[in-house]
């Protein structure tokens, strides 16, 4: 596993920038994230190392709002569901700005790790899949039964960016894809094909 403690910050700082740019500017340098990694061998093991600070940004950044919701079980439920809503209208376009950029460096890497095996677009439409409608179990407001462990109240929530998380078992993932690798013991190519039904 790559040591990502060996960039310092200011240089993942300064790559994130160039990351940025290549987004901002996507029209008129045409270089989608796979392009620009393929220019410089140099850059997979920097698209690697921001890809894991970007995760564990995005893991605290879900742990903090996992831990002020639970804080929240003791409101009376209209109460409740207005400060659970309250705070993942805060905290969600941070959230989701952060699952962009990840989702944008690991497109760059995948031209590495699956050599074209499956299509950006094959595994865009996968992790688009509403987790909601892979859910046996009918919800309300976004919380349903956990498909991970039996139980009588509804404790699996799945968030509006289409993350989701039980409050039981704690399990958790980013995605549909995250979600059926899970359920199912599956790969990740074989996630992503049994999504889009090939």
């Amino acid at each position: 596993m790559l040591d990502y403690t060996k960039y310092s910050t200011d240089q993942l700082d300064y790559f994130d920038e160039l990351r940025r740019y290549h987004e901002r500017n996507l029209t008129k340098t045409n270089y989608k994230a796979k392009e620009w990694i393929t220019m410089d061998a140099e850059l997979k093991p920097m698209f690697t190392a921001l890809l894991i600070v970007k995760k564990i940004d995005l893991e605290i950044m879900e742990q903090t709002v996992i831990a002020k919701m639970s804080k929240y079980a003791q409101y009376a439920q209209p109460y409740k569901m207005m400060a659970e809503e309250l705070l993942i209208i805060q905290e969600g376009s941070e959230i989701q700005s952060l699952q962009k950029q990840i989702k944008w460096l690991e497109s760059g890497l995948r031209t590495f790790t699956y050599s074209g095996e499956l299509t950006e677009a094959q595994i865009d439409e996968a992790r688009d899949v509403d987790v909601k409608t892979l859910l046996e179990s009918e919800g309300t407001r976004g919380q349903f039964l956990c498909p991970f462990h039996e139980e009588k109240t509804a404790s699996f929530h799945v968030f509006p960016n289409n993350s989701w998380h039980c409050f039981g078992c704690q399990a958790h993932g980013q995605n549909a894809i995250d979600f059926v690798m899970k359920k199912e013991g599956l790969t990740f190519p074989k996630a992503v094909r049994s999504l889009i039904g090939e």
